[in-house]
């Protein structure tokens, strides 16, 4: 008998088993490619404790935001352990040391982010601050969402003449610088967060059209679509049903997109004295405070500014996530 060769016995240890799954949809595989990256993740989790904050933040201290007291203007920063309150005076007789706690006999009260040249607690209000830009992030949002995808689907979708006259308005909206539409909305009506909120109404929802348009053009003659037709669907049902949930990805990505841009705007408007009025809480106004005490008080402007720019980061790492995770486009 030839030893070379042996018959292999297979036994149920030895089999190997292919086991079949069912493949993942295209939102669970982007979810899935959006955890993958650390990035992604650190940016999630740092926009959502930036939310978190907008809402408890200004409690936390127990001073209210908009509470004045001239007596308690100009404190330093006080925390337990770590920051005395202590700050160095630079003036014509030299540098001087002074600490507003101990000469006001405040031996358990503590301000961590000091207080402006009324007495009002900064850690409050730069919470404060945050709330109202994530309220204009969420309504620059929901603006593009609702006017922008709509208008642009319905563009895309019917085609032909409405198509032409459609973008036409949007040609000429599009050619006015938006930053003109809405400093001359802040010179007309009266400064605040509703004028700026209808401000992107105006001007806010145009680019979501357009990428909305084209990812309609790119669909409304694929075979799923005539299916739906040939069966008898109507149009706002293909629409809504067939072709929306296709360009879901691309929209909510570019809606991440569009939010960074509105929080700067407003925070331009307010840092130039367009935005909110005197008086009011946003990051752009403490920013425009803290710049013309900054040289004297510096801790007036680096709390809200270390706030705007971690908002910035943790929107744009988010908005990059989500475009390389359902952007079809960049998925490979």
């Amino acid at each position: 008998m030839n030893t070379d060769f042996q018959f292999h016995v297979r036994t149920e240890d030895s089999l190997e088993i292919d086991h079949s799954f069912s493949g993942d949809s295209f939102f669970k595989t982007g979810v899935k490619r959006f955890f993958a990256r650390g990035s992604n993740v650190f940016g999630l989790v740092l926009l959502c404790l930036l939310l978190i904050m907008s809402l408890v933040g200004p409690y936390l201290s127990g001073h209210n935001y908009a509470e004045q007291n001239l007596e308690r203007a100009n404190m330093a920063p006080r925390i337990p352990g770590i920051l005395s309150g202590e700050e160095t005076l630079s003036g014509t007789a030299g540098e001087i040391k002074v600490n507003r706690y101990e000469e006001l006999g405040l031996q358990d009260e503590y301000y961590p982010f000091g207080t402006d040249s009324l007495g009002r607690d900064l850690f409050s209000r730069c919470f404060q601050g945050l709330r109202v830009s994530v309220l204009i992030a969420l309504a620059a949002g929901f603006i593009a969402l609702v006017i922008g995808v709509n208008y642009g689907m319905i563009s895309g979708y019917l085609g032909g003449k409405v198509d032409l006259v459609m973008q036409q308005i949007v040609d000429i909206a599009g050619s006015i610088p938006s930053l003109v539409v809405v400093t001359l909305l802040m010179l007309v009506l009266k400064p605040g967060v509703g004028t700026i909120i209808f401000a992107l109404m105006l001007t806010g929802w145009m680019e979501m059209s357009i990428i909305a348009r084209t990812q309609v053009l790119r669909l409304k003659d694929q075979e799923f679509v005539q299916a739906a037709r040939t069966l008898g669907a109507g149009n706002g049902f293909i629409l809504f049903k067939e072709i929306l949930p296709n360009i879901t990805g691309t929209l909510i990505t570019q809606i991440m997109v569009s939010i960074p841009g509105a929080i700067f705007l407003e925070t331009f408007l307010s840092f130039v004295g367009l935005g909110l009025p005197l008086g009011s809480c946003s990051l752009g106004r403490l920013i425009s405070e803290g710049f013309e005490n900054c040289l004297l008080h510096p801790y007036k402007l680096f709390p809200c500014m270390v706030i705007l720019v971690l908002l910035m980061i943790a929107c744009n790492l988010v908005a990059d996530g989500l475009r390389e995770a359902f952007d079809t486009r960049t998925v490979r």
